[in-house]
């Protein structure tokens, strides 16, 4: 005997909104603890350092400049500011445009709680984003994307510092939003302001630029038979936000981005496990204990060169590396060169160093984490099957797709260039809703063959 219950579609999404704003109010409540009780050094430095004197230049010369010019009042002379200040195109404008909207003329530790404040509510609707992401292809998909999304070390305690994985992963989770609302029929506006929230996610971080002619062909060739003018719009859109910071690095410097920054992450990402020689000491800082980094940094052809020396002299551990240790190495849990596995920078007080629930989400998520990437990578593939097997909607089976398209686009940029884990922390929302492909996919595939034996060996069929 078999017990049904059945619940209406009205309970249905009730019942989801629930648990999709619990999601969101346990995530948002995790935020803000981590803002309030954490205490960071108010010093700035690294990548934040780098960050804050792009903006407070912008803010105060309206120059795009790396140059310190804290020494001089916002109101100096511009004769003095021309002749000390250096425009560069070493990080694209996005995240320094975003500080700069709560800077004044000085760095005060008001300004930065606001930045924080402003990362914390964006991480927050990243959860509610992520549900709508995943909802196509099934509400279970969204609310495990928005609950992991949710609970993620990681994503949590990014928002402390002035750097891009808030921003960038909030825009990127907005892209595929918007890219998951589109059908056959869909407007050219939708198409525009997609291209868009893309462009402004390759302004923030720009790994992600070449995948627009990627999704415009998948466009094109997949089962939603988009008209060709549609992506061209798609297109339209992301250059609208993008063209104006090439033409300026053309204009100004005769390229369209810094050549050297191709260079140095080809040339980070070259060493076996991210470590010199394989010392233990060199991790994450492998370039800086080689004694030829200058010389190979050089140029690309000087670094081909030497990699290609040290792959006769040991192939088989360079082909593991660039096979699998580099894909192993930017999905792995810890960040490389940084305070530990879920700091970024060091912290002398936290809640997860004291509190229960902080303790505990921490501990699960880190057990399940390798378990997470490897059935989404198994997701990315498996999406390719036919879809008699999946038996996915249109939509769900586009989306799927394009996602799968975007985490091998970021695969192969990271196989070339740095695996740093960091890199992929704004892609955690994707990772856990892809999670859950394989399994419920697997069930459905193994439901189509049980019902294909059952027509096989139905009588009057021959076995």
């Amino acid at each position: 005997m078999s017990i049904r219950i059945n619940i209406s579609d009205r309970h249905k999404s009730l019942l989801t909104t629930g648990v999709l704003l619990l999601a969101f109010a346990f995530g948002f409540l995790l935020r803000l603890q981590v803002l309030i009780y954490t205490e960071v050094d108010f010093i700035p430095h690294g990548d934040a350092a780098k960050y804050l004197l792009y903006a407070y230049n912008l803010k105060n010369f309206h120059i795009y400049s790396q140059s310190d010019l804290r020494l001089y009042p916002h109101d100096s002379n511009a004769d003095i500011v021309q002749q000390n200040i250096k425009p560069n195109a070493l990080v694209t404008p996005g995240y320094p445009v975003f500080l700069s909207m709560f800077l004044g003329g000085t760095y005060t530790e008001k300004q930065f709680a606001s930045i924080k404040l402003a990362q914390v509510i964006l991480s927050s609707i990243t959860i509610v984003l992520a549900y709508f992401v995943f909802a196509g292809i099934g509400s279970f998909y969204g609310l495990v994307a928005a609950w992991l999304t949710a609970m993620s070390p990681q994503l949590v305690n990014m928002n402390l510092y002035l750097v891009t994985e808030p921003l960038f992963c909030f825009l990127l989770l907005g892209f595929l939003f918007l890219l998951s609302r589109i059908r056959e029929n869909s407007g050219i506006l939708l198409f525009l302001v997609t291209g868009l929230l893309l462009g402004l996610a390759v302004l923030t971080r720009p790994w992600a630029q070449g995948f627009v002619l990627i999704l415009a062909f998948y466009m094109l060739v997949s089962q939603l038979k988009i008209k060709i003018t549609k992506p061209l719009f798609l297109m339209l859109g992301f250059l609208l936000p993008v063209a104006p910071w090439l033409i300026r690095n053309y204009l100004q410097f005769g390229y369209l981005s810094d050549p050297t920054l191709t260079v140095t992450s080809i040339h980070h990402g070259m060493y076996p496990y991210m470590m010199y020689e394989l010392h233990p000491e060199t991790l994450g800082y492998a370039y800086k204990a080689d004694p030829k980094a200058v010389e190979i940094a050089h140029s690309l052809a000087a670094i081909l060169h030497e990699l290609k020396l040290r792959y006769l002299e040991n192939p088989f551990l360079y082909l593991k590396w660039y096979l699998a240790g580099k894909i192993y190495t930017v999905f792995s849990w810890g960040m490389l060169a940084s305070a530990s596995d879920v700091f970024l920078y060091k912290v002398s007080k936290s809640p997860y160093f004291y509190m229960p629930h902080f303790y505990i989400t921490r501990y699960y998520m880190e057990q399940a984490h390798q378990i997470l990437v490897l059935l989404s990578l198994t997701g990315a593939v498996m999406c390719w099957l036919p879809n008699r097997l999946l038996r996915l909607s249109q939509n769900g089976l586009f989306i799927a797709r394009s996602i799968s398209l975007l985490i091998f686009y970021f695969i192969i940029l990271h196989v070339i260039g740095a695996p740093f884990p960091r890199y992929s922390i704004p892609l955690r929302p994707i990772i856990y809703g892809m999670s859950l492909f394989p399994v419920l996919s697997g069930v459905k595939i193994g439901q189509a063959l049980l019902r294909t034996r059952k027509r096989q060996l139905a009588p009057g069929k021959k076995t």
